[in-house]
C-alpha cells in the first residue's frame, strides 16, 4: 500500500457519527454502511481470487 494522508479532523468526525448497534455512520442526509467493496476502492486492493494470508512472529523479550 502507498502512503495515505490521515485527516484528523475527518476521522474524529466519523467516531462521533458511529452507532456500533447497527454498525452504520448516522449522517445528516442518512445512514451509511461501508462495505467490503468500498474498502478495496479505497485501500485498492482486491477481494476476490487467492487468499493473502500473513504470519507474525514475536520472540519473547524482543523489543
Amino acid at each position: 500500500m502507498n502512503f495515505i494522508r490521515i485527516d484528523h479532523n475527518l476521522i474524529t468526525t466519523l467516531i462521533e457519527c458511529w452507532s456500533p448497534e447497527t454498525n452504520t455512520f448516522h449522517l445528516l442526509i442518512g445512514e451509511m454502511t461501508v462495505t467490503l467493496q468500498d474498502i478495496a476502492v479505497i485501500l485498492g486492493v482486491r477481494i476476490d481470487g487467492d487468499l493473502l494470508i500473513s504470519c507474525i512472529l514475536v520472540r519473547e523479550g524482543y523489543r
